[in-house]
């Protein structure tokens, strides 16, 4: 079973996830481990704070994106670098799996720079209302860390973004403010004001998040392929593991017996 065509964001090379052009496989995966389990504790403690209203926040949601994006690329980076037939096993995968391994960092590189943006324009004023230090933590990793662990992927990591991931991204969105109704319907209240129907023309701010969404989306990708054209333009070759294919330009790990 295939992608369909129309979600389809064309052929992904499996080593641009698992390689990077400035540090080798072997301190990726290790970046991406510490990564990994800084945000596992972040996420632990978001958990423990909000406990019963865990999951009404985008925030939550987009961090549980970052949460499982790091993991399933610290195990990429894992397999890559500790096996010899590493990228025959990662290719042998079925077309699904390879996509939703994509749309598993194309989710977090989206939506981490939105919550950055909305959080510190317009929510920031949270943080001053008499928070404790636990609850400062967590804001502050979960409203500033994410962006910063996104740009540590997009500065040091290969992973492409393709404008047909736009669909999956905003209907993703879509489904969070039907989310929020039914909190609404259910509690009375909304999960965040500028969703609120009884203000005036908050039909605008629907409008106006699916726009904000869609174009953060484009600006990003844009980004990353401007990113990859200039790697390409300089002669950025990525650091590779030895392979039983063999490559041009080969790191060799110890060999375990």
């Amino acid at each position: 079973m295939r992608v369909p065509s129309f979600l389809n964001p064309g052929v992904l090379d499996v080593e641009t996830l698992v390689t990077s052009v400035h540090v080798s496989p072997v301190t990726l995966f290790r970046i991406r481990t510490l990564l990994a389990l800084y945000a596992w504790i972040c996420f632990g403690g978001e958990m423990y704070i909000v406990r019963n209203i865990l999951g009404i926040y985008f925030t939550d949601w987009s961090w549980l994106g970052i949460v499982i994006y790091l993991t399933t690329a610290a195990y990429n980076s894992y397999i890559y670098t500790s096996q010899p037939d590493a990228l025959t096993k990662l290719e042998s995968r079925s077309s699904w799996v390879k996509y939703l391994n994509w749309l598993l960092y194309a989710l977090p590189a989206t939506y981490a720079y939105i919550v950055s943006l909305v959080f510190w324009t317009l929510l920031v004023s949270y943080l001053s209302s008499g928070v404790g230090p636990m609850e400062m933590w967590t804001s502050i990793s979960l409203h500033a860390g994410n962006s910063v662990i996104m740009l540590t992927e997009l500065i040091l990591g290969r992973v492409p973004m393709a404008y047909p991931m736009i669909f999956p991204v905003i209907s993703i969105a879509l489904l969070y403010l039907a989310e929020s109704f039914v909190y609404h319907s259910s509690s009375g209240g909304w999960v965040y004001p500028f969703l609120d129907t009884a203000i005036p023309f908050a039909w605008a701010f629907y409008v106006g998040l699916i726009v904000a969404f869609s174009a953060g989306f484009c600006l990003v990708t844009a980004i990353h392929k401007g990113r990859d054209q200039r790697r390409t333009r300089l002669g950025m070759k990525p650091k590779v593991v030895y392979d039983v294919m063999g490559f041009a330009d080969v790191y060799t790990l110890p060999k375990s017996y």
